[in-house]
């Protein structure tokens, strides 16, 4: 269903939020919890918070999971991660505890695999809790495309889920691969390579995000444009905003369905991926 924005206005010792809560849904009276941050319904449910404790609500406002977890994360692809005093874990959409609470730090599945921290150090584990790749990283991400940035000793790049070194550590950074290009930065210079660690271009330009159809949002002395596959420039940095557009689930700056939206001088506008405004 489509979503509506609305104010929900907490208790007066909590923050006023703006929630965003599927059509029709409406805060009941007396539940009295508190929203103190920007909550959003996921697979039906949305994490909250009363007196310290968080739970969930499903869409008519009953309380579906109790008020009991120190921590409470929205749910993605059927498991949420939730926190008892310094440990995290997961729950299903009933409540059921699937993923112990064992560890120090956990990033939601992806790819069929989670990044869990023990001891300072990362691994990954698979639905069933076995540990697939092992505790060895200082940092790491999500699975995106087959492969996760990992890091170690300061150096970051990429392994599979064999636990392979798919790109060397060799990067001062390593973000996620896009549209098959992984944005790096070496020797202060920042470009993009591709799942083969071949360099496909570098850039003076400040990368803002990862790819998007066919474009990159990239920005000098405060100025933002977009950049094309090749690192040519393709929409001109003139402009002095960007919008965050929804795309797949999550939000994004940059071209969806083949339009963004921008500012200048004062005035917000969509513009095509050649730079054309859309009026």
């Amino acid at each position: 269903m489509a979503a509506t924005a609305y104010m929900v206005t907490a208790p007066a010792f909590a923050k006023t939020v703006d929630c965003q809560q599927v059509t029709g849904f409406r805060m009941p009276k007396g539940l009295d919890v508190e929203l103190q941050s920007y909550c959003v319904f996921s697979e039906s449910l949305a994490a909250v918070s009363k007196n310290g404790k968080w739970g969930f609500l499903d869409t008519k406002g009953n309380i579906a999971i109790p008020f009991k977890y120190d921590l409470a994360r929205n749910f993605d692809d059927g498991l949420a991660i939730v926190r008892l005093g310094s440990k995290e874990g997961f729950i299903n959409r009933k409540g059921k505890l699937v993923i112990s609470i064992e560890y120090d730090e956990v990033i939601n599945f992806s790819e069929g695999l989670a990044a869990v921290n023990r001891e300072g150090k990362w691994g990954y584990i698979n639905k069933d809790n076995q540990v697939i790749i092992p505790f060895e990283y200082d940092d790491t991400i999500a699975f995106d495309e087959g492969l996760a940035q990992v890091t170690k000793d300061g150096k970051q790049g990429f392994i599979n889920k064999e636990n392979q070194m798919v790109i060397p550590l060799i990067y001062d950074y390593a973000g996620w691969f896009s549209e098959g290009l992984g944005a790096i930065k070496l020797n202060d210079k920042y470009g993009f390579i591709d799942k083969n660690n071949n360099v496909v271009f570098f850039t003076d330009y400040y990368l803002e995000y990862a790819f998007s159809e066919d474009r990159v949002l990239v920005n000098k002395g405060r100025k933002y444009g977009f950049l094309d596959a090749e690192g040519n420039v393709a929409v001109p940095l003139i402009y002095d905003e960007v919008d965050w557009i929804e795309k797949d689930d999550i939000t994004i700056p940059g071209f969806v369905n083949g339009i963004a939206r921008v500012k200048k001088d004062g005035e917000w506008f969509y513009i095509d991926n050649l730079g054309q405004r859309i009026d």
